[in-house]
């Protein structure tokens, strides 16, 4: 357009196009500076020149970082705006500020370099983007979260790396226990411990849920008033701040094994076995509302069975399935579609003569695909072998028939396995045996099993069932004690998988001549990770806290 205004531009046309010009405005308040031959009004453009902007974008602003041009004119914060002559090729150099990362050009720019040539042969805008750096990866320092007295933590991570731990504690002065909790910001500090339930009764069981993606939590126990076991709750916003408490089981007898799990809107589902006054032994669920809050506790089989042990996974889509045991009838699951009632139990595996069946654990993917993983024992010859066998759930339908992780080993004793999935519908499950081992394996996007990884070689005795979790990249992290062969001591140890490198060397977690036990890891999308473990250095039983950064 310049071009035909350079010889005989009628006045008009001129002046219009310097006002137009004009109208231009610097970054920062508008200020302008000259450049190394360039001509004209420094106001404005005039035939033979053209006007360069400069924006700073990203949360910090202007603070974010630095830019500069050669030929000279462009400093950026302070001088956003200059103008060169026409046909000018000015590169523009961007240096982030301390904490910040140049996240790339955009306008008349483009890509991530550092570095970007603009030809001026017309007016020209470019945007630069400064983002905050991100941690530094690793593991950080070790986090005291409790006072002495303390067992049977939890933890869960959302996806913005922000993580909540629970666990039991004896009160001071007292034999009974109660739960606590922590939480900690996304590279923040953990919050001194705080009460989670404050009643006069002894706590047995607890469990912990979140929903990844709006680290809302959900928190469940149990706790015995007098003779007959209460199932409580409470909910938090994933801040660190909670709901008040409710009941939400029927009394009975006792309660065991407790599990929550909740829904991308927020809703909850939680499930435990628990005996009444006949002895039998009974799947107990209720659901929870984000509007209405908690119904009523039902069982999910009222058919007179002896059921135990249940395990649920619930998925972001609501829906939930728990697969559990059945006194000499094997491995039975049920599904409930998201606000719906629990469907009529299907028998996944039969406890036969020579075949027993048990453990029975489950984990679900966003959009309700589940894997149910348990123990089988058979028993040939008077020789036995275990091994680890799984069934799916797609579509609402299980697969026809069990799938084994890997060949039984003659003789073998293993552990219960751990499962985890990660945001791509990968599940991976982990175990320990009889000699010290540590194994895990997963699934690929079709859910077939690969082949059993050995994190762990035979050694000393494991002292607590190995926990698993994944991210997104395909990367892992296992955890498990195991006692120190020369001490006699308990000790945690850690393992890291990662896609282009298989398993690390087991690492010890703890400072040396401590006692460690009972480690449990979450792990999110992104790779973050945190740890909680019992802690003892000669003054009673505390919970302990790691949280490791993933750097992406």
């Amino acid at each position: 357009m310049l071009e035909k205004f350079r010889s005989a531009a009628p006045v008009a046309a001129l002046a219009a196009l310097a006002l137009a010009a004009l109208t231009l405005t610097a970054c920062g308040g508008g200020s302008s500076g000259g450049s190394d031959g360039a001509g004209g009004d420094p106001g404005g453009n005039s035939p033979t020149d053209a006007r360069l902007e400069v924006v700073l974008a990203g949360d910090a602003g202007a603070a974010g970082g630095r830019v500069v041009s050669q030929p000279s004119g462009i400093d950026c914060g302070s001088a956003c705006s200059a103008t060169f002559n026409l046909g000018t090729s000015v590169t523009l150099d961007a240096t982030p500020a301390s904490g910040r990362v140049f996240a790339g050009w955009s306008g008349d720019c483009s890509g991530s370099a550092a570095t970007c040539s603009v030809s001026m042969d017309r007016a020209r805008s470019v945007t630069a983007r400064f983002d905050p750096a991100p941690p530094a990866a690793g593991w950080d320092d070790l986090a005291q979260l409790s006072a002495a007295g303390a067992d049977e933590p939890r933890i869960v991570i959302d996806a913005a790396g922000r993580a909540t731990a629970i666990w039991r504690q004896l009160d001071t002065g007292a034999s009974r226990r109660s739960v606590w909790t922590s939480h900690r910001p996304a590279g923040g500090r953990w919050s001194p411990p705080a009460l989670l339930e404050n009643s006069d009764h002894d706590v047995g069981d607890a469990a912990l849920a979140v929903d990844p993606a709006s680290g809302r939590t959900m928190a469940i126990w149990w706790e015995l008033a007098g003779s007959s076991a209460e199932v409580h709750a409470r909910a938090g916003d994933g801040d660190g701040r909670w709901s008040a408490s409710a009941r939400i089981g029927a009394q009975g007898r006792n309660a065991a094994r407790l599990h929550v799990g909740l829904d991308a809107a927020g809703n909850a589902v939680a499930v435990w076995n628990q005996t009444d006054t006949t002895s039998r032994n009974s799947i107990w669920a209720n659901r929870y509302s984000a509007s209405g809050g908690w119904g009523s506790a039902l069982r999910v089989a009222d058919d007179g069975a002896q059921d135990l042990d249940p395990s649920l996974a619930v998925s972001a889509d609501g829906s939930a399935v728990v697969v559990w045991s059945r006194l000499g009838s094997g491995i039975w699951a049920s599904r409930a579609a998201a606000g719906g009632a629990w469907g009529t139990p299907v028998r996944l595996a039969a406890g036969l003569i020579n075949v027993d069946v048990g453990a029975p654990r489950v984990a679900a993917d966003a959009n309700g695909n589940a894997v149910a993983v348990w123990a089988q024992s058979t028993t040939s010859g008077g020789r036995f072998a275990t091994h680890l066998v799984s069934r799916r759930l797609s579509g609402g339908a299980w697969s026809a028939s069990t799938v084994p992780l890997y060949a039984p080993v003659p003789g073998d004793v293993l552990s219960e396995a751990r499962l985890a999935v990660d945001g791509r519908g990968r599940f991976a499950a982990a175990w320990g045996r009889v000699d010290g081992s540590v194994h895990a394996a997963w699934t690929d996007a079709s859910a077939a099993w690969g082949t059993p990884a050995t994190v762990r070689a035979a050694g000393s005795e494991l002292r607590s069932l190995p926990d698993i979790g994944l991210d997104s990249h395909g990367d892992a992290f296992a955890t498990w004690s195991a006692r120190n062969a020369a001490t006699g001591t308990e000790e945690v140890w850690i393992a890291r998988f990662t896609g282009s490198g298989g398993w690390t060397a087991p690492s010890l977690h703890q400072p040396a001549g401590e006692i460690g036990g009972l480690p449990r890891v979450a792990v999110n999308a992104r790779g973050d990770a945190a740890l909680v473990w019992i802690r003892n250095s000669g003054d009673g039983s505390r919970i302990a806290a790691r949280s490791f950064t993933s750097g992406r």
